[in-house]
Order: C-alpha cells, then sequence, then structure tokens
C-alpha cells in the first residue's frame, strides 16, 4: 500500500527490496552511511533504533526532486533521511557515548544523545 508525505510516496519496506548495498546506492545515487541489511540503525532525528529492514523506500512524485528513489526512517512523523543516521555499533553515535546502551536495542525506545 502507498502511503503519501508530501511529493514521496511510500512503496513499502527496505526488506521488501532484496538488493545489496550497492544496488541501493545505485538506486538512490547517493552514498551514505553503511550498514547491514540485518542490522539497526539510530536516527538522530527521533533518537529510535529500528531494523535496517524496517527503513521507507520512498518515491518522488513526477517531475519532482532530485532524486526518484529515497530511504526514511520507519518512526511515524520522523522525516530522519540516510545522512541522519548511524549504525546500531559500539563506535557509533549514541553508543560510543553511552556505554550502557544496549547491543540490541528495543523497537520504539528512545536513545537520546
Amino acid at each position: 500500500m502507498e502511503k503519501e508525505r508530501g511529493r514521496w510516496v511510500c512503496v513499502g519496506r527496505l526488506r521488501e527490496y532484496p538488493q545489496t548495498i550497492g544496488d541501493l546506492e545505485a538506486l538512490l545515487g547517493e552514498s551514505g552511511p553503511h550498514f547491514e541489511l540485518d542490522g539497526w540503525m539510530w536516527c538522530g532525528r527521533c533518537e529510535r533504533a529500528y531494523p535496517v529492514g524496517e527503513i521507507r523506500v520512498m518515491k518522488s512524485g513526477p517531475g519532482w526532486g532530485y532524486y526518484e528513489w529515497a530511504l526514511e526512517c520507519p518512526t511515524d512523523g520522523c522525516p530522519g533521511r540516510r545522512a541522519d543516521w548511524y549504525p546500531w555499533h559500539p563506535n557509533e553515535l549514541p553508543r560510543a557515548i553511552h556505554a550502557g546502551y544496549p547491543a540490541v536495542p528495543e523497537t520504539g525506545a528512545r536513545y537520546p544523545l
């Protein structure tokens, strides 16, 4: 089911697009933070962690935007994009400054800086 967000329409979740990272970068026309498709990401806008497979795949409306495709944070109401994300890894934000954060985060929980 497609869900409209401004001039972008959500056409599914990343787990529904079984591609390699290289394929995704070519699709998106840009590179971004490295992530594993079976890993977790943390969004600096909403401060929540989520499985990579839950990332929303967005498609732009006709004639709008430089890129045709984009990835968006799966948290409802969060406009976070790739530049806002960090892999859920001990050497990345927020875990690099909060050693007590769990190795596997709780879906929906906030993990502030």
